[in-house]
């Protein structure tokens, strides 16, 4: 009988739409015996397999978790006005995933990054140049095996009202059957099915390389 893989995770942004639906079925994995979550508040939740590291971030590898820490998974992510300005913003989605990234290379972990569609350097919208710049620095890192996920509008429900998403939503119900073809990668997705991908390719063998997930790639894994 073959051996359940006993794998030991790190999350970070937990308590967003993506990282709180992927902590769920981190938790329910029997491949993952322990799942560590890092993040500014503690989570409301208790599990013999969750222990919860509260940290700002600023300096991640002091923390002894990196040595047995098989799997890092970043799901941090905000909005230009949430965040309140460019700079607040950039702190949150390329400066916390770098220094993420960094600790994770102390034990040579994977490494799962959700970005964006259309995240791209040479972009000039602010907030995908951010997230492609982020994808930048992992391609350079030196990781072992790095995994960027770029889903499509997100959705499923928020703690937290965004008026933007709604609308995008909104207009996705409407027009949703258009999304055919050279489209489909621009069709809206469950953030339960990012999180699904995001736990199927992190049980596959590890690889060395960067691997990019498109959002048609995320539709089709069940």
């Amino acid at each position: 009988m073959k051996m359940p893989q006993r794998k030991i995770a790190v999350i970070a942004g937990a308590s967003g739409l993506i990282g709180s639906r992927l902590l769920e079925q981190l938790l329910r994995s029997p491949e993952y015996t322990r799942v560590i979550s890092v993040g500014r508040r503690k989570l409301p939740l208790k599990n013999e397999k969750l222990e919860q590291l509260i940290s700002d971030f600023s300096d991640l590898k002091k923390y002894d978790i990196w040595t047995e820490t098989s799997v890092v998974f970043c799901c941090i992510g905000t909005t230009m006005k949430k965040a309140g300005s460019k700079e607040a913003f950039r702190r949150v989605d390329y400066e916390i995933p770098v220094r993420l990234a960094e600790a994770a290379s102390l034990a040579d972990a994977q490494f799962h990054l959700v970005s964006s569609i259309g995240a791209s350097v040479t972009t000039s919208n602010f907030y995908l140049r951010t997230k492609g710049e982020t994808e930048a620095f992992l391609r350079s890192a030196g990781l072992r095996s790095v995994h960027i996920y770029r889903p499509s509008l997100l959705l499923g429900k928020r703690a937290e009202f965004r008026f933007g998403e709604k609308l995008g939503i909104w207009l996705y119900s409407t027009f949703s059957w258009l999304m055919l073809g050279p489209l489909r990668k621009y069709k809206g997705i469950q953030a339960e099915k990012v999180a699904a991908a995001m736990l199927h390719f992190s049980l596959r063998k590890a690889e060395a390389g960067v691997f990019i997930h498109e959002n048609s790639e995320l539709l089709d894994v069940s």
